[in-house]
């Protein structure tokens, strides 16, 4: 009798090891049948999941993306906080994420400044996820004006720098090792304080 294997968790198992595969050997030097080989599964295995390692590659991002929204989600629905609280917890949240996959981050960085120039899909649909985050510091802005707990700003400008300022910080820590989320949250609260009615 065939053995049923389970799409959708076999995506996600073929996903994991490529992380590995990526971060060991960079994203331009991985080949598929090395991906494949960590599976333990032939190349054309890996074609019934994925049509190449762009598309896995895309599959792990938007994986971590949608845990963020996860996080989102819990934190928006904690009536007991503020806005101000929401934002800062979302930002602990994904500098904490970040510390914990450090060395993905680090695949992404250089993933992103090797092909920033060359205009790819990949870079692309990574940078509609990381605009959803700008999106969420606005709603959340936008929010704390309408309810008062913020005083009055420009919330396009402000989700901006917030993103920013988180962005800045995933390098500081994917880079170094004295970083860490709660000391960067310290610095970040100060910031947060002057947002607040």
């Amino acid at each position: 009798m065939p053995k049923i294997v389970d799409y959708n968790l076999r995506k996600q198992q073929i996903m994991r090891e490529a992380i590995h595969v990526f971060i060991e050997e960079g994203y331009h030097k991985t080949k598929l049948h090395q991906i494949a080989e960590r599976c333990n599964l032939g190349r054309t295995t890996i074609y019934k999941y994925f049509k190449d390692k762009n598309e896995i590659f895309y599959y792990a991002v938007n994986d971590i993306f949608s845990l963020l929204e996860n996080d989102y989600q819990r934190i928006a629905n904690q009536p007991h906080l503020s806005q101000v609280d929401k934002i800062e917890a979302y930002i602990a949240k994904l500098l904490e994420d970040c510390y914990q996959k450090k060395n993905f981050m680090l695949l992404l960085i250089d993933l992103w400044l090797r092909l920033k120039r060359e205009n790819c899909e990949v870079v692309n649909k990574v940078k509609e996820r990381a605009h959803e985050i700008r999106l969420v510091f606005g709603k959340l802005l936008q929010e704390g004006i309408e309810k008062q707990e913020i005083r009055p700003l420009n919330v396009q400008s402000m989700s901006f720098t917030l993103f920013s300022l988180v962005e800045s910080l995933i390098l500081q820590i994917s880079f170094a090792e004295e970083m860490t989320p709660v000391k960067s949250l310290k610095s970040v609260n100060i910031l947060l304080n002057g947002l607040r009615a």
